[in-house]
């Protein structure tokens, strides 16, 4: 997948192209958001239960 999104990018100069960069851009801040939901859901329930899931063996 990831040889093909380079292939169109390079044969498509214009703004597809463009377009491409930026969808990848998207996905990967929607990639970061999750992730700082995911963290900010265990301090929610670290602050409620009083175990982090980091201490739990």
């Amino acid at each position: 997948m990831k040889t093909t999104l380079i292939n169109f990018i390079a044969e498509n100069k214009g703004l597809q192209g463009v377009e491409a960069i930026d969808l990848i851009m998207v996905a990967k801040y929607l990639e970061r958001i999750a992730d700082h939901a995911t963290n900010i859901a265990e301090w929610v329930e670290f602050s409620i239960t009083g175990i982090h899931k980091s201490s739990v063996v």
